[in-house]
């Protein structure tokens, strides 16, 4: 839902005068994919990766999305990034996605 609706803003900003470079379409295309992630929208994440978002991409500050789900307690979301190549050695302050998963509360896990 959130990658359609930024779908639809993209093509009514691209009907205007001005155009957008790869930059700035990259950066909105990171801005979506972290919305994804953290509200843990499945549909909306594997629809960005399919539209050629790197699945090591630096989302933000050194987060992957692997880092980021691990984090956030996303096992479906984890294992779709696993199964599509995330890099689980990637490290972020020393921690990788196993040690992040780690220390995510219990009851955001499902076990």
């Amino acid at each position: 839902m959130i990658w359609e609706r930024t779908r639809q803003l993209n093509r009514r900003l691209n009907n205007k005068s001005r155009d957008f470079s790869e930059e700035e379409k990259k950066q909105q295309q990171l801005r979506c994919l972290f919305s994804a992630l953290s509200s843990g929208n499945l549909k909306s994440v594997t629809e960005i990766l399919d539209s050629g978002l790197s699945v090591n991409v630096n989302v933000q500050d050194n987060w992957t999305p692997l880092l980021l789900t691990a984090s956030f307690g996303c096992p479906e979301l984890t294992e779709e990034l696993i199964r599509r190549g995330a890099d689980v050695n990637i490290r972020r302050d020393g921690c990788t996605a196993l040690m992040m998963a780690c220390n995510c509360p219990q009851k955001y896990l499902a076990i």
